[in-house]
């Protein structure tokens, strides 16, 4: 230790500091002034010091005994973890582990050698390492203490020792002592003893006979429970807990003695005696008094000295906020096979007894499934499970204090629930566009498939479009050839449709599992395309500000009813077109037109173009055709914006059914026409479509086509 010292300050150095060092030093500052302390606490972090001694050896038999033992006075700077107990037999110098992770301040050493002599060491473990042991004095596995008196006469010579017999001589050498153990006896069996007194004149006659004794282990009072807790209360009952005594005194503890009184007294009452449980609830008592508690313990010896005190308890209804007492397992989803049945039940405390709710959203839970409640619990059980079934279940409890909630997830393994949403869009005479939405609900498995099926308003009877639908729409075109088709996307096309007849449509999901509910249409859709121009456009009369036009119903009305006529207009030099007015009539006046202007043409929507040039062949394969054609002489007043293609078979008759080759609209003025059959005969035609939306006639055809890889235009199509 080194200590400088200037005017202004002063230095203890402490080198190579040990456990011993730590403590408080004081510095102590005098001058003419007066004298300062100032206290320092060091705390030097070793290994623990050896625990506080003696380490005490009771209840010792042919097979254990009991050690008991302090805290040591130096922890190290951290705390004791926990202890190491050795013993070695005196014959030998080895140590051999008896406990390596003991927390209490006592332990029941077992597998003792009967006759063998031992000795006991205790270490205390910090962070640090292992402290210094203590030891313990040898200590005599199984044997017997025998006292006895001096004699009242001794002979006129001071008594040298006494030798002990139990018909077999005790010890070989006299004893001075009143007292002498006996060793190397039979557990169980029972012996008696004499002893002789012995002076330089020699041995006295042998005093009387000790009662039978029986050697057996040695028995104590047990150790104090635990400190008692409180477990619950309300305004006439306190239920207190505690655990059973560490020690038992070598004899079982057959019970337990409870004890109260009020904190303002000082006297103990006995609430119950020969308890055998270690949970008690002490009645009668007065509401809205503090109470105080105590335990003993008991075995065949005797009553053990009174716990430590509990915590002082108000007899009242006790509040605690509600709790769920669940383990992990009990969170994870829980799957359930459709048809099947499930219960979740939850254990639960709080006080008062909290109301409980079970909750799934658009579910009636109280019809749909059985719920069974207690003080301490809640089940609910859903019978025959479906899709709907799944999803989040909140338990919900609420009492005065708090409200505490649960959500359990479910998950039903069953067919999809119905697609959401379906529409029906680009409705022509001979097909439409059907889109949909996945379901809500996919029956625990990805959807695999999609079930498409149409029938006539007018029938009951539904007619499968496809079968084989991986997307989330469809378009079926032509039935015999759509059912293998791949589908990529959330569309559909449903074709091949009678002009003007009304259809429902309906989409079934399918997994795993198998084919869900349908989601179906609650209007029919017409099968219908935009209608042919109005004919003949005339100006019936006219005045400085008006005309008067008058027309003919177009050939073809789209398969729907025609519902009105959109009128249009522009002067004479300008390239925008103005609405002039819209009727359900054939006529109409025109207002508002300027004196002595021309206008270029008024004409009612849809206006005819002309058709496009009649489409010559470039090619012919096995299975397609190459077509070319001129754009239409007359745009009907608004741009050309696409073509229409159509094929039908090629027959003398000149009868058949003109078929759409394209979907979209083709841009250009050439197009391939594929998927024909080889080997036959076809006649193809070309329509155009302006801005405005106007469909022209049909071009000329081609005439006849034959598909085949050698092509001769002269020859086949007679040109």
């Amino acid at each position: 230790m080194e200590i400088k010292s200037t005017i202004e300050r002063t230095t203890l150095t402490v080198k190579d500091c040990i456990r011993v060092d730590g403590g408080i030093y004081t510095l102590k500052l005098s001058n003419v002034g007066g004298t300062k302390s100032i206290p320092i606490t060091v705390k030097v972090l070793d290994r623990p010091g050896p625990p506080e001694g003696p380490l005490k050896v009771t209840g010792v038999t042919a097979e254990k005994c009991y050690l008991a033992w302090g805290p040591p006075l130096h922890d190290g700077g951290s705390n004791i973890s926990h202890y190491i107990i050795e013993k070695r037999e005196t014959s030998r110098l080895s140590w051999t582990q008896v406990a390596s992770d003991v927390q209490a301040l006592n332990h029941k050493v077992t597998r003792l050698l009967p006759n063998n002599e031992y000795i006991f060491r205790v270490m205390a473990v910090n962070k640090y390492g292992i402290g210094e042991p203590l030891e313990s004095e040898p200590v005599l596995a199984y044997s017997m203490i025998v006292t006895w008196g001096r004699p009242e006469d001794n002979g006129g010579a001071e008594i040298e020792g006494y030798i002990l017999e139990k018909w077999i001589r005790v010890n070989k050498k006299p004893v001075y002592d009143l007292r002498v153990k006996s060793s190397g006896l039979r557990q169980g069996c029972e012996y008696e003893y004499r002893v002789f007194a012995e002076n330089a004149a020699g041995l006295s006659l042998p005093s009387d006979t000790s009662p039978l004794i029986k050697a057996e282990d040695p028995v104590f009072l047990p150790s104090p429970p635990s400190r008692p807790k409180i477990v619950d209360s309300t305004r006439s009952h306190i239920t207190i807990g505690w655990t059973k005594p560490l020690f038992d005194g070598g004899a079982p503890v057959t019970g337990y003695t409870v004890e109260y009184k009020l904190t303002s007294e000082t006297d103990w009452s006995t609430a119950i005696q020969s308890l055998r449980g270690t949970e008690y609830t002490v009645i009668g008592l007065t509401s809205g008094a503090e109470y105080v508690f105590r335990v003993r313990s008991i075995n065949k010896v005797g009553t053990s000295d009174p716990s430590d005190v509990s915590e002082p308890q108000v007899a009242k209804e006790r509040e605690e906020e509600p709790a769920f007492d669940i383990d992990n397992e009990m969170r994870k989803t829980l799957v359930v096979k459709a048809g099947g049945s499930f219960t979740m039940t939850v254990p639960f405390r709080g006080k008062p007894i909290p109301n409980v709710m079970w909750s799934k959203p658009d579910t009636d839970l109280r019809t749909r499934a059985s719920i069974d409640t207690s003080d301490n619990r809640t089940s609910i059980t859903v019978e025959k499970a479906t899709r709907n079934d799944s999803g989040k279940y909140t338990l919900t409890l609420q009492n005065i204090v708090s409200t505490a909630t649960l959500t359990l997830v479910v998950k039903v393994l069953d067919s999809p629930g119905p697609p959401s949403n379906i529409v029906v869009k680009d409705v022509t005479k001979e097909s439409a566009v059907l889109s949909w939405e996945a379901p809500e609900n996919d029956g625990g498995a990805p959807v695999k498939n999609y079930y498409i099926e149409k029938r006539e308003a007018s029938k009951k009877a539904w007619v499968t479009v496809t079968n084989n639908c991986h997307r989330l729409s469809y378009k079926v075109t032509n039935l015999w050839q759509v059912v293998n088709e791949k589908c990529t996307r959330q569309i559909a096309k449903v074709t091949d449709l009678a002009e003007g007849v009304p259809y429902f449509y309906r989409v079934s999901a399918e997994n795993e599992y198998g084919i869900g509910e349908p989601c179906e249409l609650t209007e029919p859709v017409v099968a219908t395309e935009e209608p042919a121009p109005p004919k003949r456009l005339d100006i019936v009369d006219t005045t400085k500000s008006s005309a008067i036009l008058a027309w003919l119903k177009p050939d073809h009305d789209g398969g729907s009813r025609i519902t009105g006529y959109l009128l249009e207009m522009k002067q004479k030099g300008s390239d925008y077109w103005l609405e002039a007015g819209q009727t359900k009539q054939l006529t109409f006046t025109v207002e508002g037109l300027i004196e002595n202007n021309e206008y270029d043409d008024i004409f009612a929507l849809c206006s005819l173009t002309d058709p496009p040039g009649r489409p010559e062949v470039t090619d012919v394969t096995r299975s397609s055709v190459s077509l070319t054609w001129s754009p239409p002489l007359y745009d009907g007043g608004s741009k050309i914006v696409g073509y229409i293609v159509e094929r039908k078979p090629y027959n003398e008759a000149g009868d058949g059914r003109w078929l759409k080759c394209n979907y979209t609209i083709v841009s250009e003025n050439s197009f391939t026409v594929t998927a024909l059959s080889e080997g036959e005969e076809y006649e193809f035609r070309v329509l155009a479509k302006n801005a405005a939306g106007v469909i022209s006639k049909g071009s000329e055809s081609t005439g006849p086509v034959a598909c085949k890889d050698e092509y001769c235009k002269r020859c086949s199509c007679g040109f």
